[in-house]
């Protein structure tokens, strides 16, 4: 058997391809996307990591953007894009994407995977809830639609009446076309999770309040995409709950 063809060989080979397409990725992205940084980089890097390829490479979240810095100092933006699973960040010209789901990172150049990573410590993303909170709690959410993965739709027969309030404090206050409701929420980074909700007891025939609620309850990722919508994501990259925003009156 040739020596080329050991695994310790094709993992170097393969660690030592990535790192010339994070070269030319710089290469490629523009100049003016270069120079256009994140307005605050003060948020704590996420260090992912390839363990098997011995390759890492640090990630900024912060106001719909990641932050790619790598480890020759040089950093540009990706700007976020709608994703029905994961969240997805891009270049201008659309060849390199970044995508995000849960603790773990895939990155595409070409529409060919130049890196795959996770986390470092499994716990790098909860530095992102600050920023995450912060936009949450800026708005009330106006539910829009719900998209599926096998296309099917679901869009409120009231327009306006089911919305989504989050305060700083954990709670989730909610509208339907019947009742009130509410819950406490808490965030790991992207990671959303509710309690179970309370509600007024109100009958209303026809109601779509509770296949609202069933959804809301079950979401378990959270982001902003590029029309600055909230998308709650469903489990299993089923679908996304998309929300519009409308001034939280309270701030």
């Amino acid at each position: 058997m040739s020596i080329i063809n050991t695994p310790m060989i094709k993992n170097i080979l393969k660690a030592l391809a990535i790192l010339i397409a994070l070269l030319v990725i710089i290469t490629l992205v523009s100049p003016d996307t270069q120079k256009r940084k994140a307005k605050n980089t003060d948020a704590t890097p996420i260090v992912f990591v390839n363990d098997a390829l011995g390759a890492s490479l640090s990630v900024i979240f912060q106001d719909n953007m990641a932050l790619i810095q790598t480890t020759e100092g040089t950093s540009f933006p990706l700007m976020s894009i709608s994703s029905a699973s994961g969240a997805r960040y891009t270049s201008e010209d659309g060849t390199l994407v970044l995508w995000n789901k849960g603790d773990s990172v895939t990155i595409f150049l070409n529409d060919e995977i130049i890196f795959e990573g996770t986390a470092l410590g499994g716990a790098g993303l909860s530095a992102g809830s600050d920023a995450v909170t912060q936009k949450l709690t800026s708005a009330v959410w106006v539910w829009e639609k719900t998209q599926m993965n096998n296309d099917d739709l679901f869009e409120p027969l009231r327009a306006g009446a089911f919305t989504l309030t989050f305060t700083n404090d954990g709670n989730i206050y909610g509208t339907t076309d019947c009742n009130g409701f509410g819950g406490s929420y808490t965030l790991d980074g992207t990671k959303i999770s509710t309690s179970e909700f309370f509600s007024t007891m109100m009958f209303c025939e026809n109601s779509q309040e509770r296949d609202f609620m069933d959804m809301v309850s079950v979401a378990d990722q959270v982001f902003f995409d590029d029309a600055d919508n909230l998308v709650l994501l469903l489990p299993y990259d089923s679908g996304s709950i998309i929300f519009s925003r409308q001034p939280n009156i309270q701030e």
